[in-house]
């Protein structure tokens, strides 16, 4: 089966309700758990007061979630990283928080979760995607398109290196239409619940 049909297999949903709980389980789960890097104290921060959650199905169990964050207010990342460049330019949001259990990782999971990003971002009039990643694990933001704009830093909030990249979606677009039309088709599908 193709990454494209793949994709498909994937259920992405928003975190509401009952949901929010499995979201926080697998951010704890990953970040706690797994990596150390948040205490279980710091799984939920002031940042999720105005985020929009995702959470992701496959194989009949949640196993990945991850939040948004966009708007006016600062973002966690604008502590290290300038975004006013791009704020200039249009809508920016930063995604943060992505956790995927270890089953799961190198799969197609990462790809659904961002087919989730983008329906939300067409929605709601959103134009850059701004994440941190740490060096070793950038493989698959270059591959969707981002762009590094800074770091290494050392990012106080989860102990270790980071460095900032921007996704511009009007470029992504183009670029995938170019490069990756069988996922380009994929991400143009809507989303029950997301858009």
């Amino acid at each position: 089966m193709s990454i494209a049909a793949s994709i498909a297999n994937v259920r992405v949903a928003l975190a509401v309700e009952g949901l929010a709980a499995a979201a926080y389980e697998i951010r704890r789960r990953v970040y706690c758990d797994e990596v150390g890097k948040l205490t279980p104290e710091g799984v939920v921060d002031d940042y999720d007061n105005r985020a929009v959650r995702f959470i992701a199905y496959i194989d009949g169990e949640w196993v990945s979630s991850a939040r948004m964050v966009f708007g006016e207010a600062a973002f966690e990342m604008e502590k290290y990283f300038d975004l006013s460049e791009f704020r200039a330019q249009g809508s920016c949001a930063e995604i943060n928080r992505f956790a995927i259990l270890p089953d799961y990782r190198r799969s197609v999971v990462a790809y659904g979760m961002f087919r989730g990003f983008y329906r939300y971002a067409i929605k709601s009039g959103i134009r850059f995607f701004c994440i941190v990643t740490t060096p070793e694990n950038c493989r698959m933001y270059r591959h969707l398109g981002f762009k590094k704009i800074g770091g290494p830093v050392y990012y106080e909030e989860l102990h270790c290196n980071h460095d900032a990249y921007v996704l511009d979606l009007d470029q992504a677009l183009y670029e995938w239409r170019e490069n990756r039309p069988s996922i380009l088709e994929q991400f143009l599908k809507p989303i029950e619940g997301i858009g």
